[in-house]
């Protein structure tokens, strides 16, 4: 793996987004994205109840959703502590029900987006940026990269014609499971701190129960047409990126094991979109900002 240069995250900004408007997140994306920063974005789910709720069968029907939300705003707020806070709190496409669980607001200046019409009225004057950039929502990836890129804030036109992303000489490449959740653009931003380039793809057709069967037979049975069968689900959606091209890929996936089936052509790694992809992203990054304290364990196997 390459030396790479770690990104600085953003002191300016800090962004909660409603999990299922990937559109507002890359938008305001493109408005607050600066050269060398990470943007922290992290993406609050669906909560059937506000933390104030009183009727005890609306809290049991909405147990699940309620205890999700409650650690969210538990880590966050954590987050935003161990960062010294930020200069902007935007929380985007939240109802009611979610604000509910995030205690902490008042502590920070607030911009609260409710839709994309807000977007410009609230960012404009704190951001610069050259242009603009005009996309569909199926190309919201593709065009915010683009966006950041050109210093340019994105806008969607539904006429816009679809943007195509030309390859670019870096020494990495995202690969980006296309869903329509925040998750995506939060690899988009990442790629867009680390330098590297994006290529979106659609899931693949299968689920995850369906690769867990076959790699466990081809295991068990170590027949190969277990691991083609595999490949025939998997390799579709990749084949167009020519990976040696770059010195590393890192894919967001919902499970799909792409290293497998391209045998590890270049270091793969992967983060999964169901196990809290912002989270981890912001985990990793700040675990190998943090200083060292060179800190050891000495224990004698005689105690046990």
């Amino acid at each position: 793996m390459p030396d790479i240069i770690l990104p600085d995250f953003s002191k300016k900004f800090f962004c909660i987004v409603d999990r299922k408007n990937p559109t507002l997140a890359a938008l305001i994306s493109s408005y607050i994205n600066t050269d060398g920063e990470y943007i922290p974005m992290f993406e609050f789910s669906f909560v059937g109840v506000s933390r104030t709720e009183t009727n005890k069968d609306e809290l049991e029907k909405h147990v699940i959703s309620r205890v999700v939300a409650t650690e969210f705003s538990i880590r966050i707020r954590n987050i935003l502590a161990e960062l010294k806070g930020c200069e902007y709190l935007i929380l985007a496409g939240l109802d009611d029900n979610q604000k509910s669980y995030l205690g902490f607001t008042d502590k920070y200046n607030l911009i609260e987006i409710t839709g994309i019409d807000d977007i410009d009225l609230y960012l404009n004057g704190i951001i610069e940026k050259a242009g603009t950039i005009f996309c569909n929502r199926r190309d919201i990836h593709a065009g915010l990269y683009q966006a950041v890129k050109a210093n340019s804030i994105l806008k969607i036109d539904p006429d816009a014609p679809d943007i195509v992303i030309e390859p670019e000489e870096k020494e990495g490449i995202i690969v980006i499971e296309n869903d329509d959740s925040v998750c995506s653009v939060i690899a988009v931003n990442y790629a867009l701190a680390f330098d590297a380039f994006i290529a979106i793809i659609d899931p693949p057709k299968t689920d995850r129960k369906e690769i867990k069967y076959l790699i466990e037979k081809w295991y068990e049975e170590k027949d190969d047409r277990y691991f083609n069968d595999l490949s025939a689900l998997l390799f579709p959606v990749v084949e167009n990126i020519t990976f040696k091209n770059y010195q590393y890929a890192t894919f967001f996936t919902f499970g799909a094991p792409y290293s497998l089936i391209l045998k590890n052509e270049i270091p793969f790694t992967h983060i999964n979109n169901l196990l809290n992809p912002d989270f981890f992203v912001f985990n990793g990054l700040f675990a190998e900002k943090r200083n060292s304290f060179f800190s050891s364990i000495v224990f004698s196997k005689l105690e046990f």
